[in-house]
């Protein structure tokens, strides 16, 4: 973890489930947004 990481920090989506399609979905939608 970076030293610039905040677990408790904002967040803008939460994937749940970490199936197959869980996680293709996750992959999908941090290669569209990166930032």
């Amino acid at each position: 973890m970076t030293r610039d990481a905040d677990p408790a920090g904002e967040c803008d989506l939460a994937v749940v489930g970490a199936g197959i399609v869980g996680l293709a979905v996750a992959r999908e939608l941090s290669r569209r947004h990166p930032d």
